[in-house]
């Protein structure tokens, strides 16, 4: 019997609903967006960029370039791959400013998914967008743009209010791509990924509103004075409250001084802790089956590396392998866009590029610069597990050799000396790798002093 398959491609996720839980600004889960921060900026930073290396020193050069020239987009785009499951870069040759383009095309917009049938891969990328655009001032316009990407040909069709000077477009698709899909943790045949927060999303509604709900308790419930007097009128004058205006705008919080005559006795009523004791049992069972349902481990999520419920050193074991994965799943997309890029940058300098091999941890072939992006993303990554996880100065250590073991940082000591040095670097943003690093006692560590005649460069 035949089995129904679905082969369109699938549906966008709620692109807005996810941004706006990693931004804050959703409304209804905006009590639950400060836990949805570390566990996706934290390993998106640790990934650090692609190392494609190439025997050939031209093609070296060149890929060094892109990377430099793309670590932003990068970025952006391991960081949409992980939040919103689905991102797609487009390269392409701008020719007014003669140069590479990476085009990130939102998912949101991709309105259909042409698949062949014989490749299982996309053959044609329909995508339909509703822009608005300021023409002057307070003059807004909005144009539908639909695009539909083959690989011989990219047509472009404007309609609604066009702008001045924008016409249909039919051009030859010179890097001869589609747009690139990165999906995150996509089954066999699928296009499209998922949220690395998908699981949990009912969950972190589920903590948004019992948050919010012991927030209002603690709000509204103010507390409250019982006055006893034995002539009230006269407690009243006496303490400034002669009229009924006087008595509604008593200050509670701002009163300093209540007199009170024999027999008159003055009490307050405060909010009893059983009345929220609940919602914080609730919050924190939640919690733990947030990080537990999502798949991210433990040391992204910001929870100290000691204790009862992680072990250090398996912890950040788990924490490298799960970069590696992203870094595993996001090469395929990767090694297609270096070299459609390639193949752009060939034809428009007449230079015939050479193969190479894609990769992550290669820190021997690729230029200081690229590298030193690589480390500021790291340095990114430490400072918020180092702030949030007590992370020490050892496990820095086995954290930096286990992400990049063919690095040979050398001893302990040496590394550490390296990476004070390092911090002070403009490159690295002025960051203290030694800023909230605890050792088990909880004391600050000994910071080891750089070896004499130690060049800025000696960054490994």
């Amino acid at each position: 019997r035949p089995a129904a398959r679905d082969m369109t491609g699938g549906m966008p996720v709620n692109e807005a609903m996810l941004r706006g839980l990693y931004r804050g600004d959703y409304r209804g889960l905006e009590f639950a967006s400060p836990l949805v921060y570390t566990p996706i900026a934290t390993p998106v930073n640790m990934m650090g960029l692609p190392t494609p290396t190439s025997n050939d020193d031209v093609t070296q050069a060149a890929l060094n370039e892109i990377t430099q020239k793309m670590a932003e987009s990068i970025h952006r785009l391991n960081r949409a791959y992980l939040l919103l499951g689905t991102a797609w870069m487009w390269p392409r040759f701008d020719s007014s400013a003669y140069d590479l383009v990476w085009e990130s095309i939102p998912d949101s917009v991709v309105s259909d998914i042409l698949i062949d049938i014989s490749s299982g891969r996309p053959g044609v990328l329909l995508t339909d967008e509703q822009i608005a655009l300021s023409t002057g001032e307070n003059k807004i316009i909005n144009v539908q743009r639909k695009r539909r990407f083959e690989a011989a040909r990219v047509r472009t069709q404007w309609l609604g209010q066009r702008p001045e000077g924008v016409d249909d477009n039919d051009a030859v698709n010179v890097a001869g791509v589609l747009p690139i899909d990165f999906a995150h943790d996509a089954d066999e045949g699928e296009i499209r990924g998922v949220p690395a927060l998908s699981r949990i999303i009912r969950d972190l509604k589920d903590y948004h509103d019992t948050d919010f709900r012991v927030s209002e308790i603690l709000t509204k419930f103010l507390p409250k004075q019982i006055q006893t007097a034995a002539d009230p009128g006269k407690w009243r004058g006496e303490n400034g409250l002669a009229t009924d205006a006087d008595l509604y705008n008593y200050d509670l919080a701002g009163c300093d001084f209540i007199l009170n005559r024999k027999d008159d006795e003055t009490t307050f009523e405060h909010l009893p802790s059983e009345a929220t004791s609940a919602h914080e049992k609730a919050l924190e069972r939640k919690y733990w089956k947030i990080i537990e349902g999502s798949g991210v481990p433990e040391i992204f999520w910001g929870i100290s590396l000691s204790g009862n419920h992680a072990d250090g050193d398996n912890q950040m074991q788990k924490g490298v392998q799960y970069v590696d994965s992203l870094r595993a799943e996001t090469a395929p997309s990767y090694e297609r866009l270096y070299a459609s890029s390639l193949r752009l940058m060939s034809i428009a300098r007449g230079v015939n590029y050479k193969p190479f091999t894609m990769g992550w941890k290669n820190l021997e072939s690729i230029s200081a610069e690229v590298k030193s992006k690589i480390f500021l993303g790291f340095a990114q990554a430490v400072s918020s597990l180092a702030g949030s996880a007590t992370l020490r100065p050892e496990q820095l250590y086995t954290l930096w050799t286990l992400n990049y073991p063919e690095s040979k940082p050398g001893t302990f000591e040496e590394f550490a000396a390296g990476m004070e040095a390092m911090a002070k670097h403009k490159q690295l943003l002025g960051l203290d790798y030694f800023s909230g690093l605890e050792d088990a006692q909880g004391k600050e560590p000994k910071k080891p002093a750089a070896k004499e005649g130690e060049s800025e460069g000696d960054d490994e």
